[in-house]
């Protein structure tokens, strides 16, 4: 009876769970038991084939066990040669009952493999939904901000109309009145003249130089005080116009600070809105 050939081991594989499984040595009295129909049956062909075996700290840390587990092997082989076989029929409930260990490995090998996806899993979606959440407060608070910005900006603007509309009437007024007081000046002056005119051509005509020179100074010193009049409202005009000019200085420095506001601002909103 020729001994059959024993199987070598296979070359270590990656194991996709990324877990190192030391494998207990086989005891002496297992290794009585085992016989030739062990070796050749599915099963301890399977057993060959666990995904155990491939993972690479197997065949590189283990290489003195994969040696003990051969010289156990050939032992058996050469016991089995000379085992009765009653022997090998009483020591087949061991022999089935080694497949089924093997298959509940592979069920929690498997079902630690799944867990730890489900776990995977479930942890990435807790992380995108607090990246989710994180996103809906940053757009609530910029929305806010934007709401806030557009509101203030159309607050100045209509202050800012409503201030020029103001100056401008100011203006207008301020137009019309030194306009009345041109014209007022002009007709003076030329009543002044008229009546210095038919002043002279009177006395000329009268010969009464007494009472006309009397009336000639006194129109003298009216003239006198009109023109005085006229130089304090020229004055009074002058100061007003220096107002106006330097409240449209003062108006023309607020608008270009506020210019330079609104730029800040629209700058600002535009750097949080990107």
């Amino acid at each position: 009876m020729s001994q059959p050939e024993t199987k070598s081991p296979r070359e270590p594989m990656p194991n996709p769970n990324n877990r190192v499984v030391e494998l207990p040595k086989p005891r002496a009295r297992h290794q009585v038991k085992r016989s030739l129909s062990e070796l050749t049956s599915p099963a301890g062909l399977s057993r060959h084939n666990h995904p155990l075996r491939h993972h690479p700290s197997y065949g590189h840390d283990n290489d003195r066990g994969l040696l003990d587990v051969q010289a156990p092997l050939q032992t058996r082989h050469s016991i089995s040669l000379f085992r009765p076989a009653g022997v090998a029929s009483v020591m087949s409930p061991d022999l089935s009952r080694r497949p089924s260990l093997s298959a509940k490995k592979d069920d929690v090998g498997e079902a630690e493999t799944k867990y730890a996806r489900d776990a995977r899993l479930q942890l990435e979606q807790e992380k995108a939904s607090i990246r989710a959440d994180v996103l809906k407060q940053s757009l609530g608070h910029l929305a806010t901000f934007s709401t806030d910005t557009s509101n203030q900006l159309d607050l100045t603007y209509y202050a800012v109309l409503e201030k020029m509309s103001t100056l401008q009437n100011t203006v207008t007024a301020m137009k019309g009145l030194a306009e009345g007081l041109r014209d007022l000046c002009d007709g003076f002056d030329n009543d002044s003249r008229a009546l210095e005119s038919d002043t002279v051509s009177q006395l000329a005509a009268l010969g009464r130089f007494e009472e006309h020179e009397s009336k000639i100074s006194s129109l003298q010193d009216r003239v006198r005080q009109g023109r005085a009049r006229m130089q304090s409202l020229t004055d009074r005009v002058d100061v007003v116009r220096e107002r106006i000019e330097g409240w449209e200085r003062a108006d023309r420095d607020w608008q270009g600070k506020t210019r330079k506001r609104l730029i800040k601002i629209k700058v600002g909103i535009k750097y949080n809105t990107i």
